[in-house]
């Protein structure tokens, strides 16, 4: 199986089934500290998740070719795995810095060494601030981050990672590029 639901995606994502896809006005929250595009894409990750890492990789793809597209990323670490919150909270506290996704890749390369040594490490080497990473990570304002993170993949029903929105179309799991550029292409083209 790829992923938490992700082989009924596979089979589905294009179906037009109800668990597969969704109509959704996005609050406003999930846009926040996004680039300009013509479409949004909102990702639901976990930094320990190997899908999640997967589809890192064809999002960087993407939107190297792609102008067109803003990708936001909220956190939804699963319970499963023993370091998921822990790398969000690093995560969102590298955002702080301005280097998510120099932090993220650093992280994603490394998914076995994700406890506080091992992301401190990481931070080291994307070029952040360490010192000020740990000590954000702990912080009420990640806390309260984090947290509004988890609450917006509930009201979305997002049971597994990586979860993606493209406007109103939810893909679940780490599917091929194209079926991220075709969401894309519908985005842009409605009015």
């Amino acid at each position: 199986a790829e992923g938490s639901g992700a082989a009924r995606a596979r089979d589905g994502a294009r179906s037009g089934r109800a668990e597969d896809r969704c109509r959704l006005r996005l609050p406003r929250s999930a846009l926040r500290r996004a680039a300009v595009g013509k479409a949004t894409m909102v990702v639901f990750t976990d930094l320990e998740c190997p899908y999640s890492a997967r589809l890192d990789s064809r999002l960087r793809e993407l939107t190297d070719k792609r102008k067109d597209v803003r990708v936001v990323l909220r956190h939804s670490p699963l319970p499963m795995h023993e370091h998921g919150e822990l790398a969000a909270r690093a995560a969102i506290a590298a955002d702080a810095q301005g280097k998510l996704g120099a932090f993220i890749a650093v992280a994603f390369a490394n998914q076995g060494k994700l406890d506080r040594s091992a992301l401190e490490a990481h931070a080291k080497a994307a070029g952040l601030d360490a010192t000020k990473l740990t000590q954000d990570m702990d912080s009420k304002w990640v806390t309260a981050r984090l947290a509004e993170d988890l609450a917006l993949a509930r009201k979305l029903d997002v049971r597994g990672t990586p979860t993606v929105f493209v406007e109103s179309e939810r893909i679940v799991g780490a599917q091929p590029l194209a079926t991220f550029e075709h969401a894309i292409d519908e985005a842009v083209r409605r009015p």
